[in-house]
C-alpha cells in the first residue's frame, strides 16, 4: 500500500447561525431596555417617597415644636400662679395650691385656673 495524501475543502453554510445570532442580540437588547425602563420607573418611585418622607418629617417636626411651645407656656403659667398663690396667701398658699390639686375634679377646672381664680 502506497501512502496517498487526500485533501477536502469544506465549506460552511453559517447564514442561520449568524441570522439565530442576530436574533439573540435584539432580545437581549430589549430585556436591557426593559431593565432601564423599570429602573427609571423605580428611581422615580424611590424619589417621591424620600419627598414624601422629607415633607412628613417637616410637619412632624412642626408639630413637635409647637407642643413643646404649648407644654412651656402652660409650665411658665404654673409657675407664675404657683407665685401669686404664694404672694397672696403666704402661709396658706400650700393648702391653696393642695386644693388647686383636687379642683378638676371636684369643679372642673385645671389646678392652673383654679390657682389663677384664687388669685
Amino acid at each position: 500500500m502506497a501512502n496517498r495524501t487526500v485533501s477536502v475543502a469544506l465549506v460552511a453554510d453559517v447564514g442561520q447561525y449568524q441570522s439565530a445570532m442576530v436574533r439573540a442580540a435584539a432580545t437581549t437588547k430589549g430585556v436591557g431596555d426593559s431593565a432601564t425602563v423599570a429602573g427609571d420607573k423605580a428611581r422615580r418611585g424611590f424619589d417621591m417617597a424620600g419627598r414624601s418622607a422629607a415633607l412628613l418629617g417637616a410637619v412632624a417636626a412642626g408639630g413637635l415644636a409647637l407642643g413643646l411651645k404649648a407644654a412651656v407656656s402652660a409650665a411658665s403659667d404654673a409657675e407664675q400662679s404657683i407665685g401669686g398663690v404664694q404672694a397672696v396667701f403666704k402661709n396658706y398658699a400650700t393648702s391653696v395650691i393642695a386644693s388647686s390639686k383636687e379642683a378638676d375634679r371636684a369643679l372642673g377646672l385645671s389646678a392652673n385656673s383654679y390657682r389663677e381664680l384664687a388669685t
